[in-house]
């Protein structure tokens, strides 16, 4: 998860989005469901990073290229950004300390998305529970 704010060009000609949208999308579905949400358990833990150590990953990456310097790349250079992690579970409970401070939640203790919820907020995500059938996900 890139986080931070983005500037620059791109986002002021309003082709670049200047936040993240996931944390915003599980803030606005906490709102209308009076309660943290997360996906399952939330023990997922997802990498993250700053989008200023971003900029200075493709910065590098660019230089180098540039340069005409031997980068690696396809399977001699995979490049992945990320300064810590994160569980779900973490995010969620946090945005449910704020949404009860602010009286819109009852507890600041989330809970798991149902099926419907996901359809709702995420555009049907699929239920990381349900097992995946290649024919029934992309047909």
């Amino acid at each position: 998860m890139v986080y931070g704010l983005a500037k620059g060009p791109l986002v002021d000609a309003g082709i670049m989005n200047p936040q993240s949208q996931q944390i915003p999308a599980l803030i606005m579905a906490g709102m209308d469901r009076c309660r943290a949400g997360m996906v399952g358990e939330g023990k997922n833990i997802k990498p993250n990073v700053h989008i200023d150590d971003t900029v200075h990953l493709y910065e590098a990456l660019w230089n180098a290229i540039l340069g005409c310097k031997d980068i690696g790349h396809g399977k001699e250079g995979y490049y992945f950004a990320e300064n810590g992690e994160h569980r779900l579970y973490d995010v969620a409970k946090g945005i449910g300390k704020v949404l009860k401070e602010f009286g819109l939640a009852d507890t600041d203790e989330p809970s798991p998305f149902t099926q419907e919820e996901l359809d709702k907020y995420f555009a049907g995500v699929r239920d990381p529970y349900r097992p995946l059938s290649v024919v029934n996900e992309f047909t």
